[in-house]
């Protein structure tokens, strides 16, 4: 049923490390930074692109809170769970004033990966995000990530619309 009526909640694709993307899944890390302020809200759904070599959406989670501050002080808040050593932190963070933390919750990675192909041949202009980009309510992937069939346990994610019961691997 493609019915964007039914997503109910703002939706991000951002683009990370295979090596970040693994720490967030892992638990290690629970918290994603950016040197830019990205514009949305408590409860976005951020859907994570795996960069190269694997080139794919492997999940997704939602934002629990959001931080503006600066990197010495996102450092001491965020330190335990940001899945970085200190020199990375602050060599990611260099000459920058202001710093922003996305705190996740929700995480659930993808049973199986949406990959760069399959995504291109649902939206021939796809391309991953440098930055983010908005998942608009009639975006073609969004709709199809939406629309994808499973039976699993959705209790982890109840807060999402049920169709949604797919993605918790």
């Amino acid at each position: 049923m493609k019915d964007s009526n039914k997503i109910p909640v703002e939706h991000i694709l951002i683009s990370l490390l295979p090596c970040h993307a693994a720490n967030i899944y892992s638990g290690i890390k629970s918290v994603e930074f950016r040197r830019r302020k990205l514009n949305i809200s408590v409860g976005t759904i951020v859907w994570i692109y795996e960069k190269m070599p694997l080139g794919a959406i492997t999940g997704f989670a939602t934002v629990k809170s959001l931080a503006n501050k600066s990197p010495q002080e996102l450092w001491e808040l965020y330190s335990p769970v940001s899945g970085l050593s200190e020199s990375e932190f602050f060599d990611y963070f260099i000459n920058s004033i202001n710093a922003y933390a996305l705190e996740l919750e929700h995480i659930t990675r993808l049973k199986t990966p949406a990959t760069l192909d399959q995504l291109r041949r649902i939206k021939a202009t796809f391309q991953p995000p440098q930055f983010f980009t908005r998942l608009l309510r009639d975006d073609k992937i969004l709709l199809k990530l939406h629309d994808h069939s499973g039976k699993t346990d959705y209790s982890a994610i109840e807060h999402l619309d049920p169709r949604f019961n797919f993605l918790v691997a």
